[in-house]
């Protein structure tokens, strides 16, 4: 996964130095866990979950999203997965409402 930031753009520029206005981090926060729970929803479930607790495993971005699962949002690596493949709205919701989108600082 790869996240490009438009630098022509103040915005981008202001997320890239870390002086964004307040809320701008958190909505790209919000899609990045969004797509990254829907990437990973696309695979076999226990490959996801057996990558996500090997650290040896090429498949590190599983590992990162337990992490985010378990720690941003409250909620298993599973139930991320099968939100983002069955309830994606809810798994918006959660997401948008533990990183404060578009309200600031998501700690």
């Amino acid at each position: 996964m790869r996240l490009y930031l438009n630098t022509d753009l103040e915005e981008g520029r202001s997320l890239a130095e870390g002086s964004a206005a307040s809320g701008l981090p958190s909505a790209v926060e919000a899609d990045v866990l969004e797509e990254l729970f829907g990437q990973l929803s696309r695979l076999e479930r226990s490959e996801v979950v057996t990558a996500a607790d090997d650290p040896d495993s090429p498949m590190g971005m599983a590992a990162v999203a337990k992490h985010n699962a378990e720690n941003r949002l409250g909620i298993s690596l599973l139930d991320a997965l099968e939100w983002a493949r069955e309830e994606p709205s809810r798994l918006k919701d959660i997401v948008r409402e533990k990183t404060r989108f578009l309200r600031g600082d998501p700690s």
